[in-house]
C-alpha cells in the first residue's frame, strides 16, 4: 500500500515538473523569466509567440506582462489657473476640476536596451507603473495650468485655445527633479522611457467648476451674460438716436429745400402774374378794371353765405346796370356804363339788396 502512495506522489512530482517547465507565449504579453530572482530570458509575444522550455519552478519562475496599449483615468485633480477681467485688466485664481486620462505600454525592447527588464526592475507590475505615471502628470500639469488663462481653455476662437498644445508640453517639456546641481532638465517622455514605458498620449476628458463654488461661478457668469446684454442693448439706442437723428437732420433739410423751391416757384408765379396783369393793363385798362372788379365779386359773393345791401347807384353795381353792348371795346362800354350810372343815381330813394344768388336785382 504505502509504495503505491509513493508512486502517486512521484508521478505528480514528475507531472507538475513537466508542466511548470513549459512556457506558453501570447501574442499580447511579455513573458519575463527569472532564475532566483535574477533575469535569464524575456520572450516577446509579437515575434516569439508559441512554447518555449525552461527549468521547473521553483528554479526558475515567470512573470507575465501585458504589451497592449493600457489607459488608465487620473483621479480628479483641483487645481488653480488665471481668470483675467477684461474690463478692469486684473487677474485672480480661480479654481477647476480637471479629469485627464493617459495612454501607456510597455516600451519595445531594442538590440542595445531591453526595457521589460527596467520595467520589471523599477515597477514590477502594471498598477505600480500607473501610480508613477499618475504621480508625474499632476506634478507637471500643475505647473503648466499656473501660467494659463481660462479663455485659453474656453473661447469661440478656436486659435486661441491652448489645451493641445497644454498637454504636449506636460509630456514633452524638460523638467528638473531636484536631485542634485548637475542633474540636467529631461522631460516626462524621456523620464518614461528611461523605466521601460513609452508614454503614449495625454489628454483632457473633462474640466468644471468645483461642486463647492459651481452656483457662484454660475450666478457670476449669468451677471456677466447680463451685463454684456446691456451693453449691447444701450449700444443698440445710441445707434439707433443717432440714425433718428441723421434721418430727422435729412428731413429738415429736405423740407426747407422744398419750401425754399415753393417760394421760389410761387415768387416767380406772382412776379409772372402782375407782368400778364401788367400788359394786360397797358393793351386795355378798361377791360382791366372790368377783370379786377370780377375778381373782387368772387371774391366777395363766392362763399354763397355773404349778403350786402347797396344802393343802385353804388359804383359795385356799375358794372351789372349797364353792360359794355357788343361790338363795343371793352373801354367804351365800361365808361358809358360809369356816366349812366352817375346821371341817373338817386341816392336817396333807392336801395338794393345784392346776394350771390341774385347779385342786380332790388331788395324790398
Amino acid at each position: 500500500m504505502r509504495p503505491r502512495i509513493w508512486h502517486i506522489v512521484l508521478a505528480g512530482a514528475l507531472a507538475w515538473t513537466a508542466y511548470s517547465a513549459v512556457v506558453f507565449v501570447d501574442q499580447a504579453e511579455f513573458v519575463y523569466v527569472t532564475q532566483f530572482g535574477a533575469q535569464v530570458a524575456t520572450y516577446d509575444g509579437a515575434s516569439e509567440a508559441g512554447w518555449h522550455w525552461k527549468a521547473p519552478w521553483p528554479i526558475q519562475d515567470v512573470l507575465r506582462l501585458d504589451r497592449r496599449l493600457q489607459f488608465f483615468d487620473v483621479p480628479t485633480q483641483e487645481m488653480l489657473i488665471r481668470d483675467r477681467d477684461e474690463q478692469s485688466g486684473t487677474e485672480k485664481p480661480l479654481p477647476l476640476t480637471f479629469d485627464v486620462y493617459v495612454c501607456w505600454r510597455i516600451a519595445e525592447p531594442t538590440a542595445e536596451r531591453d526595457t521589460v527588464d527596467l520595467f520589471v526592475r523599477n515597477f514590477g507590475t502594471l498598477e505600480r507603473a500607473q501610480d508613477f505615471l499618475r504621480s508625474q502628470i499632476i506634478s507637471r500639469l500643475k505647473v503648466e495650468l499656473s501660467s494659463l488663462l481660462l479663455n485659453q481653455l474656453v473661447n469661440t476662437e478656436v486659435q486661441q485655445l491652448r489645451i493641445g498644445e497644454l498637454l504636449d508640453q506636460v509630456r514633452n517639456r524638460p523638467y528638473l527633479r531636484g536631485t542634485g546641481p548637475e542633474e540636467k532638465p529631461i522631460s516626462l517622455a524621456d523620464r518614461t522611457q528611461q523605466v521601460g514605458i513609452d508614454l503614449v498620449d495625454i489628454r483632457l476628458r473633462r474640466f468644471n467648476h468645483p461642486v463647492q463654488v459651481r452656483d457662484e461661478i454660475f450666478a457670476k457668469i449669468r451677471e456677466d451674460r447680463k451685463r454684456e446684454a446691456n451693453n449691447y442693448r444701450l449700444q443698440g439706442e445710441v445707434e439707433a438716436a443717432r440714425i433718428r437723428a441723421e434721418g430727422e437732420l435729412a428731413a429738415r433739410r429736405i423740407r426747407t429745400e422744398a419750401e425754399a423751391e415753393r417760394i421760389r416757384l410761387e415768387g416767380q408765379a406772382r412776379a409772372d402774374a402782375a407782368r400778364i396783369l401788367n400788359d394786360a393793363h397797358k393793351e386795355a385798362p378798361d377791360f382791366y378794371r372790368t377783370i379786377r372788379m370780377l375778381e373782387g365779386y368772387r371774391q366777395m359773393f363766392g362763399d354763397d353765405k355773404t349778403q350786402i345791401i347797396l344802393s343802385l347807384d353804388h359804383p359795385l353795381l356799375s358794372l351789372l346796370k349797364d353792360l359794355p353792348k357788343p361790338g363795343n371795346s371793352p373801354g367804351a362800354g365800361l365808361r358809358g356804363t360809369a356816366r349812366s350810372a352817375e346821371d341817373k343815381a338817386n341816392p336817396a330813394s333807392n336801395e338794393s339788396a345784392v346776394s350771390p344768388a341774385n347779385p342786380g336785382g332790388p331788395s324790398r
